[in-house]
């Protein structure tokens, strides 16, 4: 299971806790260095070696060293195409 498909199903989030809330312990953004990186409301508020988990219940995730990555999107189009 890839961590997207774990947050998007967790049961554990609560009601009052914005979905878009937790800490990637232990990853590699854009393959570089290992951090940890804190994302609030879905934005990504903090990248540091070591950030220590917020006391509001922010979803915790281990990430054992995984490449962090924006979302990728195709935006590649065939304008012209499309009108046929």
């Amino acid at each position: 299971m890839q961590l997207s498909e774990s947050i998007d199903s967790d049961p554990n989030i609560n009601p009052g806790q914005a979905k878009g809330d937790l800490l990637l312990k232990h990853v590699r953004p854009m393959g570089g260095n290992l951090s940890d990186v804190l994302v609030r409301c879905g934005v990504i508020q903090k990248i540091s070696p070591e950030i220590q988990p917020p006391a509001d219940g922010t979803k915790l995730y281990e990430g054992e060293n995984a490449l962090v990555f924006p979302g990728l999107v195709n935006a590649h189009a065939h304008v012209d195409k499309n009108l046929l």
